[in-house]
């Protein structure tokens, strides 16, 4: 071989380009993605333009099965639940305030721990940026949907921050299920709005702290969404209903649990039933009971029945007593 030769060889073999993951095919691109999670796909949407370009154009579905978030006065927490179809992934992310202004993340992802510190910003927005994010691409309904809001100005600044998301998202969350724990009942009404009406099913409302008596839930609004309405399954914690054959009586199932018991409610609770075509199963769940003797008086007195049941085989007998 002349050397003229050798030396176009050799630079022809060194001045190929190297191949790189961005010259891919967009299709060979969207399936790697298919392969990530969600903390996958967000991590790879930081690390350059191209890659938040194409992810932001394509929205991946991430696939997520419940989503929670828990608000106090100096920390955010957010966690994913996703499914694979090989095993579940669980991914939980904190937003710390810093005593001494910025703010830190933290990762938390199969016993791992990845932390990075922040010297100027505020949490609030860092967590509002990725939940944006998670609901744009979340494309599939949610099996579930938490939130744990204690007292502080964070809790103010999610309801906001959630109510913007959704604006320029415009449409719902998607989520069979919602659980809130709330301190104030005004954190009822706000998020209940996000939800989308036709795929609600079952509501829970949980009160947190503890109290002489349980407080009344304002119910004016609530009774009038379609998220109250369309819902089939409800369940309350610590907060007495001021009317609950009208509020309630369009559920199939309904849990309730209060510190104490009156004969009113009782009344009540027996109009509904007699009244109601759908109502399928009532719990309901108390400490104490207010004029016990009136109680067990409109109840009426005990009795015990006893069922025998024969087959071929053997013959048993059950008894109960109310």
């Amino acid at each position: 071989m002349s050397t003229f030769k050798f030396l176009t060889k050799f630079w022809l073999c060194f001045s190929k380009p190297k191949i790189n993951v961005i010259n891919l095919p967009e299709n060979a691109i969207r399936k790697v993605l298919e392969y990530l999670d969600f903390q996958s796909i967000l991590i790879l949407r930081k690390t350059c333009k191209y890659f938040r370009n194409f992810i932001d154009d394509s929205q991946p579905d991430f696939h997520l099965f419940s989503i929670e978030i828990s608000v106090s006065f100096n920390t955010i927490s957010l966690k994913i639940f996703s499914n694979d179809l090989e095993h579940w992934k669980k991914n939980y992310v904190e937003y710390n305030k810093n005593a001494n202004g910025g703010y830190s993340v933290v990762w938390f992802k199969r016993n791992e721990e990845k932390r990075k510190i922040m010297d100027f910003g505020y949490c609030i927005t860092a967590f509002l940026d990725d939940l944006k994010i998670i609901l744009r691409h979340q494309k599939s309904v949610l099996n579930s949907f938490s939130v744990f809001f204690e007292n502080g100005y964070n809790v103010v600044n999610v309801h906001e921050g959630l109510k913007q998301i959704f604006q320029n998202k415009d449409h719902f969350l998607k989520s069979q299920k919602l659980c809130m724990i709330v301190k104030d009942d005004n954190d009822v009404l706000p998020i209940l709005c996000l939800m989308d009406p036709l795929e609600l099913e079952i509501i829970e409302i949980h009160r947190l702290g503890i109290y002489e008596e349980d407080p009344m839930l304002l119910m004016d609004h609530l009774v009038e969404m379609d998220q109250w309405k369309n819902a089939e399954e409800l369940r309350i914690e610590g907060y007495r209903l001021s009317n609950y054959y009208d509020h309630i009586s369009h559920f199939k199932n309904v849990e309730i649990s209060l510190k104490t018991i009156t004969v009113e409610l009782i009344v009540s609770l027996k109009n509904g039933f007699l009244n109601c075509p759908t109502l399928a199963r009532y719990r309901f769940y108390f400490q104490q009971i207010e004029n016990e003797r009136e109680v067990l008086k409109f109840l009426g007195g005990s009795y015990s029945e006893t069922v025998c049941v024969i087959d071929e085989y053997s013959t048993r007998s059950t008894s109960s007593s109310f």
